[in-house]
């Protein structure tokens, strides 16, 4: 079988797209690093062009590469998509992996998973955290809740108005008690606020408390970190199609 017409040279390829790193990419697989860096030379020569610029690092994808992607996520989509109709087919438990933001409260949702379970004996759920849709849509999960409404790729996803969210400030009782709890909007100036960055969509400009909004000004001692959601949206269910 040539190396185009296997499916786990595919798998790899989008793998090591994300990772930019052949040693990553053996470890998110769970594959041998000599492996890896096997397919993905046999998968060049049968492709007849490079797909990694590895003169640099981490690596870059070549224009070949970004040419194939989308055409490569969609095969794996495919894919993926045959062998749940198969699970279904032979009535084999189906595993859906349902991501979560990491600040969702999570009873009602386990309440509801257990009356799932007991309507659908073949339905497994395995939570994830803070996956995008972006995470969705390459096939890393297969259910998103999302803090925010995707643009531009709604048609290859189904989207349900699933509630509202909010991110707290959140400070620990020793801080407190050496800086004492701020009573409005306007005294949190005076106290470094972490934010947490969001790699596609910008993080949330205004604070609110009840009836009062106020804008993160150049006043605010504003300090970023991490890779997570913190714009203020409506929930957003997420999966592909």
């Amino acid at each position: 079988m040539k190396p185009r017409e296997n499916l786990l040279s595919w798998q790899v390829f989008l793998t090591t797209a994300v990772t930019k790193n052949i040693s990553k990419t053996s470890i998110e697989l769970d594959m041998d690093l000599k492996t890896v860096s096997r397919i993905v030379k046999e998968l060049e020569s049968d492709l007849g062009f490079i797909l990694f610029d590895r003169s640099c690092r981490p690596f870059k994808l070549t224009e070949g590469a970004e040419k194939i992607l989308p055409l490569a996520k969609e095969l794996l989509r495919t894919k993926n998509k045959i062998e749940y109709k198969v699970q279904d087919f032979l009535l084999k438990p189906t595993e859906i992996r349902l991501s979560l933001p990491v600040n969702m409260t999570r009873d009602d949702l386990f309440e509801l998973m257990d009356k799932y379970a007991s309507a659908h004996p073949n339905l497994k759920i395995r939570l994830l955290n803070d996956c995008d849709h972006k995470h969705l849509l390459d096939n890393e999960t297969d259910v998103a809740m999302l803090p925010y409404l995707p643009q531009n790729d709604e048609d290859e996803m189904v989207l349900f108005d699933a509630g509202f969210s909010y991110n707290m400030l959140l400070a620990s009782p020793e801080y407190i008690r050496r800086n004492g709890a701020p009573q409005s909007l306007t005294e949190l100036k005076v106290h470094p606020l972490i934010l947490r960055e969001s790699r596609i969509y910008p993080i949330t400009k205004t604070l609110e408390h009840g009836d009062a909004r106020i804008n993160l000004d150049p006043e605010f001692k504003l300090r970023y970190l991490g890779d997570a959601f913190s714009r203020l949206w409506q929930l957003i269910l997420a999966f592909s199609i």
